[in-house]
């Protein structure tokens, strides 16, 4: 039940749904005698619209998840293993694609290639609420066999829907001791509530953040692009009311997970850590 409410909650608290909310309900307010809310629903609409064209709200939102926590330096020597977090891949008609967070499956490469010995899960079912025989455990899967990566190293957990079920189900696959070393890799934005699950399932993972989306030292640089500008709002956006979501529903233990005995640390970029 708290995987369709969590669903539910996304597609009505989604920015770009109530922005095209907020228009559509004023539109139909002018052919009412509440004509005077219908042209202010609009025009809040609009400027809003026009906010996230030409302001850097999307980054604002961003940069603060981006910097929680940071590709570790220097590397571990040695490592357990490594597990990579479901959402680069998609199913388009017939054909396999990468989406815009396809680094995790070449952080998962770039690792691989580093530790050559580490067992790695990649974690990922179906996200719909109906379930489906498609998941993308299964997918990735595909997309690595392509590219002439064996993988038949990686143990591939099929079953999460979110990520709350991506720790969980991860660790009941593995069974980590309590000193084993084991990275995670997922996008930056998505790392404080992933870190945060993983510790509530009493895994302590290291966090290897890939997917940057802003530079730390030019997070307020804008370019005006309303529609890439408000992809990654709402991507900024989900997370931040994911993390709400997930410390009420006591997925995780804190509000905003934060790195442990690391403070002042800021990302450093896939490429210069390899």
């Amino acid at each position: 039940m708290a995987f369709v409410l969590s669903k539910l909650l996304w597609v009505l608290t989604r920015p770009s749904h109530l922005l095209l909310l907020l228009i559509v309900a004023g539109t139909l307010l002018l052919f009412t005698r509440h004509r005077r809310l219908g042209r202010a629903a609009i025009t809040g609409g609009i400027l809003v619209a026009f906010a996230v064209a030409v302001l850097p709200l999307a980054s604002w939102l961003a940069a603060p998840l981006e910097n929680r926590f940071a590709v570790p330096h220097p590397m571990p020597a040695q490592i357990d293993g490594i597990v990579v977090l479901g959402g680069a891949v998609e199913l388009s008609g017939q054909e396999i694609d990468l989406n815009s967070a396809g680094d995790r499956l070449i952080g998962l490469m770039a690792l691989a290639h580093r530790y050559p010995d580490a067992p790695i899960v990649y974690s990922g079912g179906s996200a719909l609420i109906a379930g489906s025989e498609v998941r993308e455990a299964d997918l990735a899967k595909r997309v690595l066999e392509s590219v002439g990566f064996e993988p038949a190293r990686i143990t591939f957990e099929r079953e999460a829907r979110n990520t709350h079920e991506n720790a969980v189900f991860s660790r009941r696959l593995v069974e980590p001791g309590p000193e084993e070393v084991w990275l995670l890799v997922t996008s930056a934005t998505h790392m404080p509530r992933s870190v945060g699950c993983f510790r509530k399932a009493g895994w302590p993972v290291v966090a290897y953040p890939v997917d940057y989306r802003v530079h730390p030292e030019r997070a307020l640089e804008h370019r005006i692009d309303f529609a890439g500008n408000l992809v990654m709002f709402e991507a900024a956006m989900k997370e931040w009311i994911g993390l709400v979501a997930y410390y009420l529903l006591g997925y995780t233990n804190a509000l905003f997970p934060g790195p442990d005995n690391a403070p002042g640390r800021s990302p450093t970029p896939l490429v210069s850590s390899l």
